[in-house]
């Protein structure tokens, strides 16, 4: 008997992916970002320095009444990803009924956000050129590699410059805790360490055994967690090998416009986002 012939192959659901990374860090931001109704661009408000204006008086002093600027904007343009879905349209009708195991347009429309995905997460971590979205090597740098942010030169501005530091050398303890407060002010602290996976694990082997926690539950998407005073760190497979970034004010690192989506209209509608 020719079982080859007179037996199907069985096709699991599902997309396995076998080159895609997790995108730990944008799923974290993902689900804080600040969701506008509209604008023609995201504008910040920034204030950069102490007014000189005003201070204590007694009975009969005359009081300062010149205006005096401390605050500016800094101006972001809106960034918009795509990835096409290139269907011909007998292999769709070839593929309906029974003899379609799995719907052609889904599963192509799956297999297109992966690619989106990764998209984002290269992007998250690569300065910024052409049409791409600003990343937070240009949000976190000093002038030495990106001079520009947000339309304001942090050559001419040094308020607007990150804590930025290059020197490199192995990871410490007291490493970490110099960039650490260089990032802090008073209560004011990082909220989240990223960094790879090379450099997470490094970490981990400085610690002592009893200190060594890793939690799960309190990172959104349950990703593993180690600490660094009492700040979650983790590993993003994007972050370029010898990074760490110390983040704080998450929520507003990530902007978005709340009815942006992307729209495949076939046999039936699928909705894809980001």
């Amino acid at each position: 008997m020719n079982v080859t012939a007179l037996t199907r192959t069985k096709i699991l659901p599902g997309i396995t992916d076998q080159i895609g990374k997790d995108l730990a860090l944008f799923r974290r931001l993902w689900g804080k970002a600040q969701r506008i109704s509209g604008g023609r661009k995201i504008e910040q408000v920034v204030k950069y320095a102490q007014s000189t204006q005003g201070g204590w008086y007694a009975k009969s002093d005359t009081l300062d009444a010149a205006q005096e600027d401390t605050m500016c904007r800094a101006y972001f343009d809106w960034r918009a990803i795509h990835q096409p879905i290139v269907l011909f349209n007998l292999d769709i009708a070839m593929n309906r009924g029974p003899e379609g195991v799995f719907d052609l347009v889904r599963t192509e429309g799956q297999n297109a956000m992966l690619d989106l995905k990764d998209k984002v997460g290269t992007a998250m971590f690569t300065a910024q050129t052409g049409n791409a979205m600003d990343s937070l090597v240009d949000a976190c740098d000093d002038g030495s590699n990106v001079s520009n942010y947000g339309d304001i030169s942090r050559s001419s501005f040094t308020w607007w410059k990150g804590n930025y530091n290059g020197t490199g050398g192995s990871l410490s303890l007291s490493m970490l805790a110099t960039q650490y407060d260089l990032c802090r002010s008073g209560s004011d602290v990082s909220t989240i360490l990223v960094t790879d996976k090379t450099r997470w694990t490094a970490y981990e082997a400085l610690l002592q055994p009893q200190a060594r926690y890793t939690g799960t539950n309190n990172i959104d998407g349950g990703f593993q967690t180690l600490y660094f005073r009492g700040t979650p760190m983790i590993d993003d497979e994007y972050v370029t090998a010898g990074y760490f970034y110390f983040l704080s004010k998450i929520r507003d690192l990530f902007t978005t416009l709340q009815r942006f989506f992307l729209w495949l209209l076939c046999p039936e509608k699928v909705s894809l986002s980001l």
